[in-house]
């Protein structure tokens, strides 16, 4: 479904053309179209007026797709699946650009390209992290050990000198992408400053950085139900949203960073606004 953002509307939908539950959703970086990857092991483009499919179904993965995201030029698309393997396509035909990427040795939950789109950053089931030569498809570095759960999310900064990485438990790691180092963590706390002046926002199941850089937005480790939001610098919980009853799978924030937007298992979707 598509809503209308300043509605809350539905604006599209329901969409019907996966024969599977709907696992993950990316919009394409002007807007016109977003990809869809699914249970059913393929992916879809669709038109985000019209609603038409426009290309797909992508059909190279052997189990569900769990990340897709466009590259920041809106002419390619990666997948991650639970295959173990990321695939590269070209958005506007579907076909894949080159083979399997492969070394991760369970499901692969996130993938997202860096800002000039020449690397891909994957986070897996298996607790690591791995960074990608998107032409090639060769492994630059990898795996990255580090976390001690799944790797749900996986962002660089708007330099590309870092990559943020979260996992199921909430901890957040920060890597160098010039060398594969561990540069902190794995901590919920940073030295003053360290998140707030390097990354960027983007959506994930467990945890989002407001666009100025303030917040930081995930999980309560200890009730999934729950959102809790730290200070980026002073690493304190200044606030928690717990209108959910069950598990929280989304958490993103609005573009100036005074909403805070869950999704949640319980079907619902929640808006929170921070009066700081």
């Amino acid at each position: 479904m598509v809503w209308d953002a300043q509605t809350g509307n539905l604006a599209l939908g329901p969409l019907k053309m996966h024969t599977k539950r709907v696992s993950c959703v990316a919009f394409s970086p002007n807007g016109r179209k977003f990809a869809s990857g699914s249970r059913d092991k393929t992916i879809l483009v669709w038109d985000a007026v019209t609603g038409k499919v426009v290309a797909g179904p992508m059909k190279e993965h052997t189990n569900s797709i769990w990340s897709v995201c466009f590259s920041p030029n809106g002419k390619q698309i990666a997948s991650g699946s639970r295959d173990h393997s990321i695939q590269l396509w070209d958005a506007q035909t579907g076909y894949p650009l080159i083979g399997s990427l492969t070394g991760h040795t369970d499901a692969v939950c996130s993938v997202v390209f860096s800002g000039d789109g020449k690397l891909l950053v994957s986070g897996s089931k298996d607790r690591t992290i791995r960074v990608w030569d998107v032409k090639s498809g060769r492994l630059i570095w990898g795996p990255l050990r580090g976390h001690n759960n799944w790797v749900t999310f996986v962002a660089f900064s708007s330099n590309g000198k870092r990559i943020v990485s979260a996992s199921y438990g909430g901890d957040v790691c920060v890597w160098n992408t010039d060398t594969g180092a561990l540069v902190s963590g794995p901590s919920k706390q940073h030295e003053e400053g360290a998140l707030a002046v390097v990354f960027t926002p983007r959506s994930t199941w467990y945890c989002a950085v407001s666009p100025n850089g303030k917040w930081i937005a995930e999980n309560s480790p200890n009730n999934l139900k729950t959102v809790q939001v730290w200070d980026a610098k002073t690493g304190q919980v200044v606030a928690t949203f717990s209108e959910h009853t069950e598990e929280v799978w989304s958490v993103t924030f609005s573009p100036d960073s005074k909403q805070i937007l869950t999704t949640s298992k319980d079907k619902t979707i929640q808006v929170h606004t921070l009066d700081f």
